[in-house]
Parts: structure tokens; sequence; C-alpha cells
């Protein structure tokens, strides 16, 4: 192969990994925030979750019969990106805040001494699971729900 050969091909070469590197954005590209408030609350903006996992500081407990049926629904406010409000099969109700891809805050506003307010880290959370955990007075507890 002569020399003006071997530069011919190897600026071929070169092209063909750039074109190759290159992605087009076809413009349906979803914000990450965006892709978790779906997850949490459906394509069509309120969803049901139910525990399926609770751990104290790291130790699986075992469900009680209140857990076993407890569930949660989480609706997403209409003209709202990152809120919401939501409701449990205690009874509580109020509104919750994706503040960051790894906190979604919870903020009781029907408790009758006063709003109770929980930061929940993300640990995953998609069309089928959310484990989340928080940590209060030195105690960590992580709730692992699935989504219905």
């Amino acid at each position: 192969m002569t020399a003006s050969c071997k530069i011919i091909a190897s600026f071929l070469f070169f092209c063909v990994l750039l074109l190759g590197s290159c992605t087009k954005d076809d413009g349906n590209s979803i914000k990450p925030e965006d892709q978790l408030v779906k997850y949490l609350t459906g394509e069509v903006g309120n969803r049901v979750w139910r525990i399926k996992e609770v751990y104290q500081n790291r130790v699986l407990q075992q469900l009680t019969a209140n857990q076993l049926r407890y569930t949660k629904t989480y609706t997403q406010t209409a003209g709202q990106a990152y809120t919401g409000i939501f409701t449990d099969s205690d009874g509580f109700s109020g509104k919750w805040m994706l503040t960051s891809v790894s906190q979604l805050v919870e903020v009781i506003t029907n408790n009758t001494a006063g709003d109770i307010k929980t930061e929940w880290i993300i640990n995953k959370l998609d069309a089928n699971t959310m484990d989340v955990e928080t940590t209060n007075n030195g105690t960590t507890t992580r709730i692992v729900y699935y989504g219905f």
C-alpha cells in the first residue's frame, strides 16, 4: 500500500469513527427529573404504591398486617413540574416535592399536631420500584414499594 493510500485509508477510518460517535437528538429526550415524576405518578399523573419491604438500620423487618394493606397514592399537580399531592391508607395526606433526582420531600398537612416533613433519599425509582430511606433520631428507615 502506498503512502497516499495509507493516508486516505486513515482519513476514511477517522471519518467513520467520527460519524459513528455522533448521536442525533430527536427532541424526545426527557430530563431525569421528569422521568422520575412519571415513574412516581404514573403515565396519567396518579399512581398507587404498596410496601414490599421495610428496613430499620439495614435490618429487614417483618411486615405487619397494616403494612401489608398500606397504600400510598402520588398525584402530580396540574401545571406543576416537580410537585403534587399524596394520600395514604392511614388517612394522611399532604404535598410532595421532587427537590433533586436523589431527594423526595413529603409534608403531611392533615396531622392534628401540625405539619410533618420527611426528606426521603431516593435509592431507586423506576417503573416498578420505589426504594427510599430517611434518618430520624439516629434511626434509618428504608422502605421499598412496588407500584401498580
